[in-house]
């Protein structure tokens, strides 16, 4: 059975989502939602992440800030990309957009401080909500943990291919999460993250073009095509070719030097 994906965006200018482009895509990021509740689905946490708030004026800060529902709590932060349970996953940030999930102040087991690890700061220099794509892996039935896992992994095949390493929120903050691939009791890394890397490496090695190909996705669905230029993200913009967009929308490019244009129109009327 396919992996189901849903796309529910939460609405943009929310405190979880405001809409900042990333740097670049350096990483995925895995969490774990740490709430065993059977209602803890991947649909429920998407609820929870996107709920109502209150902005309001803050004498103390002097500026605007965002407020629980109550109107009196701070608003509390916290949201990833994707969440995935054992039987869909939900997108709820789109995935050039930062997420404020991974940016915990946690004790740091290396250096034996209350804040970011020496990693944070030395491959992100503690910008890692801007440099990556986050997921929380749901833990509403560990009986089903495996099938969480499976998906988890076909997910990244589909959606995240580009991308070549991959870290826990705890080696990034020194929090024990995701819980279960998480050992704290052994000085080596945990050999079930370490399996679970190996799963999703071996599954993109698994597909049918080379891993560096750029590839194009249109409504969820990723078509054949050859992309001779590497996209990038600059400035927050993705860049990418022209031509082989258009071409893949059934559109055909043309380059006219004497006037300085390219020419983009249907293939039907270039007949």
């Amino acid at each position: 059975m396919a992996l189901k994906v849903v796309f529910d965006y939460i609405p943009l200018g929310h405190p979880n989502r405001p809409g900042k482009k990333l740097i670049s895509q350096d990483a995925r990021i895995w969490h774990g939602t740490a709430n065993t509740s059977p209602t803890a689905t991947d649909e429920m946490h998407r609820k929870y992440a996107g709920r109502p708030y209150v902005k309001k004026w803050n004498p103390q800060k002097n500026r605007y800030s965002f407020y629980e529902i109550d109107g009196v709590t701070p608003f509390v932060y916290g949201a990833t990309h994707n969440y995935i349970d054992k039987d869909s996953v939900t997108i709820i940030i789109p995935h050039d957009e930062y997420a404020p999930g991974a940016g915990d102040k946690g004790l740091d087991i290396n250096n034996g401080y209350n804040g970011q690890t020496k990693l944070a700061k030395e491959v992100f220099n503690h910008q890692q909500n801007y440099r990556t794509i986050q997921t929380e892996l749901c833990m509403n039935d560990m009986k089903s943990w495996d099938k969480v896992l499976a998906n988890a992994v076909e997910f990244t095949k589909l959606y995240m291919p580009q991308i070549k390493t991959d870290y826990r929120h705890f080696d990034l903050t020194g929090k024990p999460c995701p819980m279960p691939l998480v050992n704290t009791s052994i000085k080596e890394v945990d050999p079930r993250w370490l399996d679970f890397v190996k799963r999703i490496n071996d599954a993109i090695a698994s597909l049918n073009y080379p891993v560096n190909t750029p590839k194009i996705r249109i409504n969820g669905e990723i078509v054949n095509g050859k992309m001779d230029v590497q996209p990038f993200i600059k400035d927050g913009r993705t860049l990418a070719p022209v031509r082989f967009i258009a071409e893949t929308l059934g559109k055909k490019v043309v380059w006219i030097p004497e006037e300085n244009m390219v020419d983009i129109f249907s293939i039907s009327i270039a007949k």
